[in-house]
């Protein structure tokens, strides 16, 4: 989870806040927001095979 706060911390570091929103999905750093989120998610998720 730390990594998906640091990612996103960049993002706002560089935009701000009130940025709109295009404005963080088109920040060069958005993707490495959504690679860390997923990688997350894959961790916290049960697994799928075991269900």
């Amino acid at each position: 989870m730390q990594l998906v706060v640091d990612a996103l911390l960049r993002v706002l570091d560089d935009l701000g806040p009130t940025a709109p929103d295009h404005a963080y999905l088109d920040h060069p750093a958005w993707m490495s927001v959504l690679h860390a989120a997923n990688a997350a998610l894959q961790i916290l998720s049960p697994d799928k095979e075991n269900s």
